[in-house]
């Protein structure tokens, strides 16, 4: 699979899902964008095929020990009297 199928994906995920901003590719070819915590700092005469892409921040998945079945149980709880 190759740059043009994930064009094509990209495509869909906007026209039939309204996705926007969840890769870096765009709808234009050879058009891409900065994602969060992104940032390009270099002069016009640096720039030649490639951007120097530097990221500021990236946030670290923690742990969790949630008990899925007891929020299961008390979200069904809370929610029952509208059913």
């Amino acid at each position: 699979l190759g740059i043009a199928y994930e064009r094509l994906v990209n495509r869909y995920d906007f026209l039939a899902r309204c996705w926007i901003d969840h890769t870096r590719e765009t709808l234009f070819s050879d058009v891409f964008q900065l994602r969060g915590g992104e940032y390009i700092h270099c002069s016009i005469s640096d720039i030649n095929n490639s951007l120097p892409v530097e990221i500021w921040y990236e946030l670290k998945p923690k742990e969790t020990n949630f008990n899925f079945d007891h929020i299961s149980m008390v979200s069904h709880k809370i929610y029952e009297p509208f059913r």
